[in-house]
């Protein structure tokens, strides 16, 4: 069988780094995978497939026509039985281009987040009901996930939820243990992620804990603006890590991992924590809850 995994851009990123881990699996039983991003990226992802870019630059409108030919002609080369939308633009394109031009293998979005969070308007939502209608198939990570997404649109399309993967005989090498109080935040630097709170709660924090630390692993748009919040703090004790293949090997054994999201799915990196026996503290939002339950001993 021929899989086609769709994703944004080649960066750190759950939805990506699941489609890369589910693409070695897929290769592992036997099948022909291709990692399809739209836009540009160097992030190296851990999949061990064929991967291809398109290397848009930018999003834009009037872009979109010329974009979707590109997008089709790529995938009829490849001719996929199943192709898979992760996240991003995905969704759009893939369903946009079928619609377009048409091609036979079917269509299945893996549902990794919380769709509704980010519909502002009604007319968000309806084009967002217009592009679930024409799939084969959604796959939901969280019962949270899979909840939202039936909130958009009735249980015509078929949909099942799996639990989120991961490499659960890797071994974690992490960093050797520092003195200080340590707390570390692995994650894209995007409104959801609370990185401002984080900042907040971590000043406060240090006026009776001084000698504590705060990392920051990740790349995203709100960086910028979070690293000159610091300078405006005055906060040396707050370090800027950036993307990293690795980033546990950049984590000591002492560390605690905290999760402030005003909105997740189901984030890999939480237990990733706790295959790397790191704690970790995290708002009890989307599918995290689920997560607990899964691991009741944690």
């Amino acid at each position: 069988m021929k899989i086609a995994l769709i994703i944004q851009r080649p960066q750190p990123r759950g939805q990506e780094i699941f489609a890369s881990l589910l693409g070695n699996w897929h290769i592992s039983k036997g099948h022909e995978v291709l990692l399809l991003s739209l836009f540009e990226g160097d992030f190296p992802l851990p999949f061990n497939g064929k991967q291809c870019s398109l290397n848009w630059k930018s999003e834009g409108f009037w872009k979109i026509p010329s974009r979707l030919f590109r997008f089709f002609k790529t995938l009829k080369a490849f001719d996929p039985d199943i192709i898979q939308a992760n996240g991003g633009d995905t969704l759009k394109f893939a369903v946009l281009a079928r619609l377009t031009f048409s091609f036979s293998g079917k269509l299945i979005f893996n549902n990794g987040g919380v769709v509704g969070y980010y519909l502002r308007s009604a007319l968000q939502k309806r084009f967002y009901q217009f592009l679930l209608r024409g799939l084969d198939g959604i796959i939901s990570i969280s019962k949270y996930s899979e909840l939202d997404i039936q909130s958009l649109i009735k249980p015509s399309v078929p949909q099942t939820r799996i639990p989120i993967g991961l490499e659960t005989d890797r071994a974690y090498s992490l960093a050797d243990p520092i003195p200080n109080p340590i707390f570390v935040h692995i994650g894209g630097f995007t409104p959801e992620k609370n990185h401002a709170f984080l900042l907040e709660l971590f000043e406060k924090y240090r006026t009776q804990n001084p000698k504590s630390q705060l990392w920051l692993i990740g790349e995203g748009s709100d960086k910028k603006q979070m690293e000159m919040k610091v300078a405006s703090m005055d906060e040396s004790n707050i370090r800027f890590f950036g993307a990293h293949k690795d980033p546990w090997s950049l984590v000591p054994e002492n560390a605690i991992l905290l999760l402030p999201s005003s909105i997740e799915g189901m984030p890999s990196v939480i237990a990733e924590a706790f295959l790397a026996k790191i704690p970790v503290i995290a708002s009890p939002v989307g599918g995290i809850p689920e997560m607990v339950e899964g691991f009741p001993t944690c």
